[in-house]
């Protein structure tokens, strides 16, 4: 901050008075300055609590070198109506931070489908462990590299597939033929 200043803006939500973005920032410029009295440009927006909270996470999302209270930031996530998929996190990543605590407050039945693709990738695990998915070979696995996230997401959008990072085999041939894979 001493070296480069404010390279952004604050966010700041008039609607409830609260800050959005900028926590870290705002005490850098408090400690520089020696007070919290001082001018600066601030970005301003006009959203709800739930979109606040929603912003929030992602502009401190950990891919944006922000960092989190972990108390705070499960309590956030439990908030009731809050779009998880808005945050920036996938469920993978909520799952393993905070188990399903979090999915099981916000009830919106997200947690039985995530529950199901752990079953689902445990069994494929299994199969491979024991044998029967990778038969004579350890190279059972295709690996597909996208430009940037957004070519993925168009992609798995335009072919009908869940957006994450794992599809099964047996997609891909639905998608690429009308004819199974050998068993």
């Amino acid at each position: 901050m001493k070296k480069h200043g404010l390279v952004a803006p604050l966010t700041w939500n008039k609607r409830t008075g609260n800050l959005v973005g900028g926590h870290q920032r705002i005490d850098q410029l408090d400690a520089i300055a020696g007070t919290d009295d001082y001018d600066l440009d601030i970005a301003v927006i006009d959203v709800d609590d739930i979109r606040e909270k929603e912003l929030n996470l992602l502009l401190n999302n950990q891919e944006a070198a922000g960092d989190f209270d972990m108390e705070g930031l499960q309590n956030i996530l439990r908030t009731t109506g809050l779009d998880l998929d808005g945050t920036g996190f996938d469920h993978s990543d909520i799952f393993k931070l905070f188990g399903d605590s979090v999915f099981l407050a916000q009830d919106d039945g997200k947690l039985e489908e995530f529950a199901q693709r752990v079953r689902d990738m445990r069994d494929a695990y299994d199969g491979v462990k024991s044998g029967q998915g990778a038969r004579n070979s350890e190279s059972f696995y295709l690996v597909v590299v996208f430009r940037s996230e957004e070519t993925r997401q168009h992609f798995t959008n335009k072919h009908g597939l869940e957006d994450n990072r794992y599809q099964s085999g047996e997609e891909f041939d639905r998608l690429m033929s009308p004819t199974k894979l050998p068993q």
